[in-house]
């Protein structure tokens, strides 16, 4: 791997959570053509809690446990602090898994889901969304 490479592998993975960082996720979705792709926006709750009970190496561990069986089939990547996590699927129904890993990890996240367009490609504008009623 050329130094390059290894640059640009270091700025599109992040390697607390075995996932895409935000530079990656964007580069992700400018890929995107498919109008059948939905977007999931996790904001998970509570992690400065979990960051002062279990500290930060266990926690990022959790994160990885949960994403690592979703990443190869689903874009995932951290939006813009890590407790916020876009997710990026043709199959809607992932969330009840990710819901059902999640509580087995003892972690929570409120989600809000949409139709990917390009107006959703622009991160600010989904993280704008994320005033979400209580329950969700």
């Amino acid at each position: 791997m050329c130094k390059w490479d290894y640059i640009i592998e270091k700025l599109c993975h992040d390697r607390f959570f075995g996932i895409l960082t935000r530079n990656g996720l964007e580069y992700k979705m400018d890929d995107i053509e498919d109008d059948d792709c939905h977007i999931i926006l996790m904001d998970f709750c509570d992690i400065s809690l979990l960051n002062g009970k279990y500290g930060y190496s266990q926690v990022n561990q959790k994160f990885t446990e949960l994403f690592a069986d979703f990443k190869d089939d689903h874009i995932i990547g951290r939006c813009f602090s890590g407790d916020e996590i876009v997710v990026i699927t043709r199959d809607i129904s992932v969330i009840d898994d990710l819901k059902k890993k999640s509580r087995q990890l003892g972690l929570d996240f409120r989600h809000i889901t949409c139709k990917y367009t390009n107006l959703e490609s622009d991160l600010e504008h989904l993280t704008s969304q994320l005033d979400l009623p209580d329950g969700k």
